[in-house]
């Protein structure tokens, strides 16, 4: 095991990751690519990988008498999650026509980008420049406010909809149908034989059982069977064009794609598996159209100590505007849901402007005592009267089971 210091722990970030070595250390580096170059040196010697002399010992026969932070880290590794910090953002899409939800598709996250709220009101409104708010008096903006507009409904346009396209082709072949059955009455009673148009009307029926049976969200995995009627959805819904084919690479052409129902959708992020440590990177920096450069937020985020997620997670009852995403009824929405809480212990904290400044680190240790950590200064500070007044530029919560 190797002796822990600042510079040993350096050397051996630079060794996994070529931006931190020892000839770039004075340069300008973002805190949140250090931590994603800390957590893969930390990672490998969670998995006791033997080929490497490890810097944190996890080998310890004694769980009980390990770093509290790493028996979190050891706990938490698994083959869903590869980090404590590891969590899922799940995204959805809602047809504004047929109400037709699309399965969550999830993604694996280190850290939830959250943007103050002048920024986005700034480029969109061309308002006054986002100007710095007073700490100590009215906040510019909360972070569950941020948290509320990184998962909230947002409305687009043009969204391809293969349900409505299927049922669109479903009421044209049934009306197609309808008349068939007419014409071969009409010809029976006229005693004539109505070969062909039984025939066809039994393609028909066929086709339209198929559209039926239909899954507009089959996954694209060929194995599956599903997967085959996926890959020719487009197929089946042009099938009554006579002019229907392929390009030469066997795939769509542009006209065909136009046949595809499109309209307005809702669409949603959300939480789908929580982390154990959750990362809040609130992203001051920004590209101003009005001077060509990137700037730097300086908008007070005001952060509590205990932060509740269930508002932000899917399938809780406390999401009242997006309840379509997990099929929750109005019962289930008016019973009070158990909260899910995460304890604030540690904030980064940036000096300087876009381009460059200094990082100052704020940590709670288990006797709830706040320390200030600026390069080798260590000094003890006060939660009421330092930590929560600080311009938080990543935030670190526990989650409490």
């Amino acid at each position: 095991k190797k002796k822990l210091t600042p510079m040993t722990l350096l050397h051996e970030i630079g060794e996994s990751s070529k931006q931190f070595q020892q000839k770039h250390y004075r340069q300008q580096q973002d805190a949140q690519e250090l931590l994603q170059a800390l957590l893969d040196v930390v990672i490998r010697d969670a998995k006791l990988d033997y080929s490497f002399t490890p810097l944190f010992d996890f080998s310890s026969k004694h769980h009980e008498l390990m770093v509290p932070s790493l028996r979190i880290i050891q706990n938490a590794i698994s083959s869903i999650t590869p980090s404590p910090m590891s969590g899922w953002l799940g995204s959805t899409i809602q047809c504004c026509k047929c109400q037709h939800v699309r399965p969550i598709q999830n993604a694996p996250f280190l850290d939830i980008p959250l943007v103050p709220t002048s920024v986005p009101a700034y480029l969109a409104n061309h308002r006054a420049h986002p100007s710095p708010s007073s700490a100590r008096g009215t906040p510019g903006c909360t972070l569950q406010q941020c948290l509320q507009d990184f998962t909230s409904v947002e409305r687009v346009r043009d969204v391809e909809c293969r349900f409505c396209s299927i049922q669109v082709q479903i009421q044209k072949l049934e009306e197609e149908a309808a008349f068939l059955r007419g014409a071969i009455a009409a010809v029976a009673k006229t005693g004539e034989e109505a070969k062909y148009l039984q025939n066809d009307l039994k393609e028909l029926e066929c086709k339209l059982h198929r559209l039926q049976n239909l899954d507009p969200d089959a996954d694209d995995d060929h194995n599956d069977d599903n997967a085959i009627i996926h890959d020719n959805i487009n197929e089946l819904l042009l099938a009554a064009d006579d002019d229907v084919g392929t390009d030469e690479n066997g795939g769509f052409t542009p006209k065909q794609q136009q046949k595809m129902e499109r309209g307005v959708a809702k669409k949603c992020l959300m939480l789908t598996r929580r982390p154990s440590i959750l990362c809040c990177h609130i992203q001051r920096r920004y590209f101003d159209p009005r001077t060509s450069r990137m700037e730097k937020c300086m908008e007070f985020v005001q952060f509590p100590s205990v932060l509740d997620i269930s508002p932000y997670c899917a399938y809780s009852p406390r999401r009242q505007e997006t309840a379509w995403v997990g099929g929750i009824s109005k019962k289930q929405h008016s019973k009070k849901n158990d909260k899910l809480l995460y304890k604030l212990k540690s904030v980064i904290e940036h000096h300087g402007n876009a381009f460059g400044g200094h990082y100052i680190a704020y940590r709670c240790d288990e006797t709830q005592q706040w320390y200030r950590i600026s390069d080798s200064t260590v000094t003890p500070v006060s939660w009421e009267k330092d930590v929560r007044y600080c311009q938080a530029y990543m935030l670190f919560y526990e989650a409490i089971f």
